[in-house]
């Protein structure tokens, strides 16, 4: 079994609202990267339990509900550039972020697989929709990089293609 680290891991914002749901559909989107990500946190499909308990039989049963692609936590270490720049990524965050309606925007992870020396050889691309919830900046402390985390809430399936 092959492992690999998050070193070449990237996410990108698309720079307009979405309503992609096929691989065709997001890569003719327009795609900024977020530079300076550290972290992207968990995503992938969750069910929400569904149980009932019949009084005659006292057994919990246990059905799988709806599906919930997660929450991105994204870090980055703050681009001052985010607060006016239309070229950046933290910018189209920020942009997202104060969107007051329910649009969803369109988000890009690539895994870059063949650059960190997979066996397979292959890079991986998730895509998907969602709303940026939070864009809050932070200084941890004297000795530490300023940070900006956002919360990207997935609103769509996820879609996944591997590129050999």
């Amino acid at each position: 079994m092959s492992v690999a680290t998050g070193a070449g891991v990237k996410i990108y914002i698309s720079d307009a609202v979405s309503t992609a749901s096929t691989q065709g559909q997001f890569e003719a989107l327009t795609w900024i990267e977020c530079e300076q990500t550290e972290s992207i946190g968990e995503f992938g499909d969750s069910t929400t339990p569904v149980t009932f308990i019949g009084l005659g039989d006292a057994r919990v049963q246990k059905i799988k509900g709806s599906l919930d692609a997660g929450t991105l936590n994204v870090t980055m270490a703050f681009n001052e550039l985010a607060d006016g720049s239309p070229v950046t990524g933290q910018f189209q965050f920020l942009t997202a972020a104060n969107d007051t309606t329910s649009s969803n925007y369109g988000f890009k992870v690539t895994l870059n697989d063949a650059s960190t020396g997979s066996p397979l050889g292959t890079d991986t691309t998730f895509y998907f929709n969602g709303q940026v919830g939070t864009f809050v900046r932070s200084a941890p402390g004297a000795d530490e990089i300023l940070r900006v985390t956002s919360e990207v809430r997935i609103n769509s399936a996820i879609t996944t293609v591997y590129r050999t």
